[in-house]
């Protein structure tokens, strides 16, 4: 009888230590699992500030260190701007030293505007690969909408850059137009002028879009 009761109490205490030992677990599991979801909720309010930064200086197509480091503007920016306010009355000489300029300035801003893009993108990538780590571990609902219009935002903007790109395209043809002799009132230059006329004001769409959505998402 007294080595069955100590078999019980035996079997009690091993029980007992077992439960002690899951319990321990499962609070150790609850503070590990706090903790990463606080580290994580940092994470993403940090990628949202970087966002909103880097999409205001992609807004004005500005740049920040890392792209300056990159793409650096042309040495005679002034000069190039002078001769494209008076690209139609400009002399050959005055148009080949342009196009000498263009290789190094007209698409600058094109190039830039591109890079920064794709910095934006990347940042919203990072956003969105955390917020779905953190959906593991809890509701994330509260997150979607932010990382869906930035998502939104980055869209437009790559629509922005291609056409600010387009419109450099545009305007080294008709530069070349005019070189070889086409006059400003040419029927090719007039329907090269009459494009970059629809590209700027699809530009300007652009602009009203991105501007409208990110008052939405900019303090």
């Amino acid at each position: 009888m007294k080595a069955s009761l100590l078999q019980h109490l035996k079997v009690a205490r091993a029980l007992g230590i077992c439960a002690l030992a899951l319990c321990i677990g499962a609070g150790f599991s609850a503070y590990q699992k706090k903790h990463v979801v606080t580290y994580l909720e940092n994470s993403i309010s940090q990628n949202v500030a970087d966002v909103v930064a880097l999409a205001e200086i992609t807004d004005r197509n500005g740049a920040d260190e890392v792209t300056e480091q990159i793409i650096a503007d042309c040495g005679r920016r002034e000069e190039y701007e002078s001769y494209l306010i008076r690209l139609a009355s400009l002399t050959k000489p005055e148009l080949v030293t342009m196009q000498s300029l263009f290789e190094s300035c007209g698409n600058f801003y094109g190039e830039r505007k591109a890079l920064m893009v794709t910095r934006l993108e990347q940042s919203v990538d990072r956003l969105k690969e955390n917020i779905t780590i953190l959906s593991l571990l809890k509701d994330v609902g509260e997150y979607h909408a932010v990382s869906e219009a930035f998502s939104n935002l980055v869209t437009l903007e790559q629509g922005r850059s291609s056409l600010l790109v387009e419109l450099a395209d545009i305007q080294q043809d008709i530069i070349t137009h005019l070189i070889s002799g086409a006059s400003a009132q040419s029927s090719e230059v007039a329907s090269l002028v009459a494009y970059a006329k629809n590209v700027s004001e699809s530009l300007d769409v652009s602009n009203h879009q991105i501007d409208a959505l990110r008052s939405t998402l900019v303090p």
